[in-house]
């Protein structure tokens, strides 16, 4: 009878380290990038431990409607998100208009409090927490000093905080304009709520084509004041469309 062969440690370990490493297929298949050492889904900006069924997991039960599409369809639709993905980051930087680091951070720090829904003081948690690891992490730097004084010229304060994401929202408003304008045809989605408050709000979206490419926006969130009647809901869609220069 033959006897299994048995793998040496040093085998195992070299096995056991490169499956927690990036595969550069989970960028097609499943949407992730790397950063640093771990899996960013592009799709929600959710971190994912480098591990292949942590991956699929994540994709198959977070982005599920996803698999009802074909391979060329889910490939496709990845690709594009990393396309407005890198889009984005670019336009930031082009709005900053400034060699400026430290106002590009600032905007940068901005614009992830907006998207977390936090509020705009955690600007000044953030730079402290900064403050307190950067000694650590950069301690055989030759330049730390110059990375600490970045660090607390980074202007993150509450007014700053709110003053910058105004400007992104300003910005982001006038590209969806500047889009509308430029597409033939669209449709629109609604979807009307109640919040915490107890008042209702309507979310308009609108899909639209811009040259090749699809795009889909929320164009606003408006309050109802009155009722939810159906002309109400027409009136604030009339309105909201007529405010961003929407043909129709």
């Amino acid at each position: 009878m033959s006897v299994p062969k048995k793998r040496k440690i040093s085998e195992l370990n070299v096995s056991s380290c490169s499956s927690r490493e990036f595969q550069n297929s989970w960028t097609e298949d499943y949407g992730m990038v790397k950063k640093s050492d771990k899996a960013v889904c592009i799709l929600c900006s959710t971190t994912i431990v480098c591990r292949t069924s942590s991956v699929k997991r994540h994709y198959e039960t977070n982005h599920n409607f996803l698999l009802k599409k074909t391979k060329e369809e889910q490939k496709e639709y990845i690709l594009q998100a990393i396309k407005n993905n890198n889009f984005q980051t670019n336009t930031l930087m082009k709005f900053v208009g400034s060699n400026s680091n430290i106002i590009a951070a600032s905007f940068a720090v901005s614009n992830v409090i907006a998207k977390r829904g936090k509020p705009f003081c955690d600007g000044e948690y953030i730079k402290d927490l900064m403050l307190e690891t950067a000694p650590f992490l950069f301690e055989n730097f030759s330049n730390k000093d110059k990375i600490m004084q970045r660090i607390k010229d980074l202007p993150i304060t509450r007014n700053t905080v709110k003053d910058r994401i105004l400007k992104i929202a300003e910005n982001i408003t006038n590209q969806q304009i500047a889009d509308f304008k430029l597409c033939n045809v669209f449709s629109i989605c609604l979807d009307e709520s109640t919040d915490i408050t107890g008042s209702a709000r309507l979310s308009i979206f609108i899909r639209y084509f811009v040259g090749s490419e699809i795009k889909e926006e929320l164009v606003k969130l408006v309050s109802l004041q009155e009722t939810t009647k159906g002309t109400d809901i027409c009136k604030a869609v009339v309105n909201t469309l007529s405010e961003a220069n929407v043909d129709f």
